[in-house]
């Protein structure tokens, strides 16, 4: 980006923390970013790029009183730092703060993993938040709504029921293609799918 686009996105980046902070929300979601100067496998350098890139925004959080939760993401053609379990705790842990958790995607989980259970036990209570969204395990991240793409269900609120998870079920669907007049009727039934799977945990 340029400087300009950098300066726009940073403070944005704080406005939205105090948007979350307006809205009651406990947790804002986070991506965690890669230093493109350094080795794929040098973990210690990519969490001191999330400390120095994001410690306004840990700092801002800690005072608003809102927590900051670090993504998952996933590899694309090549490694990409922050789509493992152990990459997210590593930045977790950096930060020595209670204010610092995990946000879930299971739809990048699913397209990085074949069984996304075992980080999920991994990670336990540190999962602070949800992104529930399907797909088809592709390179596409195409956002479904739970049962239309091929993750299991009926195994992913088991783990979250075994871990204890009693935070926000957050769906990331994509409702751009949605004509306008049907999306209340398509809001109500996310509500009810997501009712009916917080029944099952």
């Amino acid at each position: 980006p340029t400087a300009e686009e950098e300066a726009f996105f940073r403070a944005m980046s704080l406005r939205a923390l105090e948007i979350t902070a307006m809205l009651g929300a406990k947790w804002a979601v986070i991506h965690p970013v890669m230093d493109v100067t350094a080795d794929i496998n040098d973990v210690d350098a990519h969490v001191r790029y999330n400390q120095q890139m994001f410690a306004r925004e840990a700092e801002l959080a800690a005072k608003l009183g809102v927590g900051l939760a670090f993504e998952n993401m996933f590899d694309g053609d090549q490694r990409r730092f922050g789509s493992t379990a152990e990459d997210l705790i590593a930045i977790q842990d950096s930060f020595h703060s209670d204010l610092i958790g995990i946000c879930w995607d299971v739809g990048h989980a699913n397209r990085m993993y074949r069984d996304q259970l075992k980080p999920i036990r991994k990670l336990g209570s540190r999962i602070k938040a949800l992104h529930i969204d399907d797909n088809y395990g592709t390179a596409r991240d195409v956002h479904l709504l739970p049962y239309e793409g091929l993750i299991d269900w009926s195994k992913v609120m088991r783990a979250l029921r075994e871990i204890g998870y009693d935070h926000d079920f957050a769906f990331e669907h994509a409702l751009n293609p949605t004509p306008h007049a049907v999306m209340p009727a398509q809001l109500r039934y996310m509500c009810a799918l997501g009712r009916e799977m917080l029944s099952n945990m």
